[in-house]
């Protein structure tokens, strides 16, 4: 059984970003020439027509939450409350508060940030709401401290027969802080995990009206990257998202995993009360919910965020994912899973100059085994970042393998990918396949300024359309695709994604998988 590999987080060191001013409560009103209006629980939205051919609508920035602000911060989302008129969703909602690291990486541009960010965006194609069409709910990636909804474009998949929801969550200090006293004041006698309460809410609000926008409540796929992947997994281990969906899509994310319990970030939560000067308050809490946005976020900060992330709570999460995945008591839903071929070179460069640096890595992930994944993966003095990003990259690969046989055990109906193609635009030259690399083409959009040749949009045609079909049936195949195996007992064929689109045996060796698949109890640096 594998330990998550946790997410590298050390090249997080940007400054940090400042945020919006405190929302009013007043509602955009429509403006003329907005696209027809439709009606969910909470009021009537209108939204825009966008495309070439005028034929998807997007609704921007509609609530799915009251805004976490003020008592609200550290609590379960609460309800929206209703409004009068029409909304005008044309523009989206503001930023998770964050530190602004992925422009720096991948050239994001974040939207203005606030605590007031519990809010979605609708991409559809339908014309009337009785076309039913599948769902597909995208929970964004960061490390659970960065991210955000807007920066990733639902229109080509919704072109392609889905209705596309993407969806921002509390982050970092804001979704993951835990305190003792915060316990206390829950009925369930938890604290932390308000990010991952936040998705919880936002799967009931798509279960709630997706068939207002054409979509069919009964066909609701998650996916995500990173952490939003291991968000999805998370997500099939918990009680509470029982009936939210049907189908799961987890896009190099079961490495980044929580593994830790409420009892260690609740004491990242005291100390950070140590540090405020705030611990011996009568009231703590009350004193931390009145510290702004902005300082809460530099005091809380650090490389990985403050440490803060979700863990085992008993409640929300029973267990670790893997040890729920490996007892076969997860949410018996069809799985699509896999990594790329270079996950580490994006993650890892930052800190690996040296086979010092490389051997530090390995000792640190891997603990009592260290010594039998160096032997594996002997330390090159003249390329030491290569040899750890195959270490980084085998092992995620393995651990999405090891998730496809857990689920294929319990109803057949998993596929593993791997996805190996380069990408050719400058920012991510010698990358090879990157951690994220995947993302423009499972959504078919190479809008964020990728070089797509003609094989680049053969890929992404591909790889868009396996997705599409997947959401609407729990099966990748037909539709005159390439015939994607399942995972099935005594085999991992998996589907390669890259400049030739083929089927592959296993994605690493049976050496490295059960090295890799014997490391228990390690603490590698900067999980999450």
């Amino acid at each position: 059984m594998l330990k998550r590999a946790g997410l590298i987080c050390a090249f997080f060191f940007a400054a940090l970003g400042t945020f919006a001013a405190a929302p009013s409560n007043k509602v955009p009103a429509a403006k003329p020439g907005d696209d027809g209006t439709i009606k969910i629980d909470s009021g009537m939205v209108s939204g825009l027509i966008v495309g070439d051919a005028k034929d998807v609508r997007v609704f921007k920035g509609i609530p799915y939450a009251a805004p976490p602000i003020g008592d609200l911060r550290w609590k379960a989302p609460q309800p929206v409350k209703a409004w009068s008129g029409v909304r005008a969703c044309t523009e989206f909602g503001h930023a998770e508060p964050q530190a602004n690291t992925l422009e720096l990486i991948y050239g994001m541009k974040l939207s203005p940030m606030s605590e007031d960010c519990l809010y979605l965006n609708v991409y559809t194609p339908v014309k009337h709401a009785s076309e039913k069409l599948p769902v597909m709910v995208w929970i964004h990636g960061g490390g659970f401290i960065l991210g955000e909804a807007a920066t990733y474009d639902g229109e080509n998949l919704a072109r392609l027969g889905a209705v596309i929801v993407t969806i921002n969550y509390r982050l970092g200090v804001f979704g993951f802080f835990a305190h003792p006293a915060l316990a206390k004041q829950s009925e369930h006698g938890v604290s932390g995990n308000y990010g991952m309460l936040d998705q919880i809410a936002a799967l009931k609000w798509v279960k709630r009206n997706v068939a207002a926008f054409g979509g069919d409540a009964s066909r609701i796929t998650i996916f995500g990257e990173s952490a939003g992947g291991m968000s999805v997994a998370m997500l099939m281990s918990s009680p509470l998202s029982q009936g939210l969906f049907q189908r799961a899509i987890i896009e190099s994310g079961v490495g980044f995993g929580p593994a830790r319990h409420m009892s260690d970030i609740e004491k990242l939560g005291e100390h950070l009360c140590d540090s405020l000067g705030v611990a011996k308050d009568a009231d703590p809490i009350a004193a931390l919910r009145a510290v702004s946005a902005d300082d809460l976020l530099k005091k809380s900060g650090g490389p990985l965020g403050g440490g803060f992330g979700p863990a085992v709570d008993g409640w929300f999460l029973p267990d670790d994912p893997e040890v729920i995945f490996a007892a076969g008591k997860e949410h018996n839903v069809p799985l699509i899973i896999g990594s790329n071929h270079n996950e580490g070179t994006i993650l890892l460069r930052a800190i690996m100059r040296n086979t010092q640096d490389y051997e530090n890595y390995v000792k640190r992930s891997f603990a009592a085994e260290a010594d039998a994944v160096l032997k594996l993966y002997p330390a090159d003095e003249k390329d030491a970042m290569s040899i750890a990003d195959r270490v980084f990259s085998d092992r995620i690969a393995a651990e999405s393998q090891m998730f496809a046989e857990s689920s294929a055990r319990l109803n057949g109906k998993s596929h593993l990918y791997h996805f190996t193609k380069s990408s050719n635009t400058p920012r991510f030259a010698n990358l090879g396949a990157y951690h994220g690399a995947e993302i423009p083409y499972v959504f078919g959009s190479n809008r964020g300024g990728y070089r797509f040749d003609d094989a680049d949009q053969k890929l992404a045609k591909t790889m868009s359309n396996y997705w599409v079909r997947f959401a609407a049936t729990g099966d990748p195949n037909q539709g005159g695709l390439p015939e994607w195996p399942k995972v099935v007992g005594g085999s991992a064929k998996y589907m390669d994604f890259g400049a030739e689109i083929k089927v592959g045996n296993q994605v690493v060796s049976q050496q490295a998988y059960d090295v890799l698949e014997q490391n228990k109890g390690s603490n590698p640096a900067g999980r999450q």
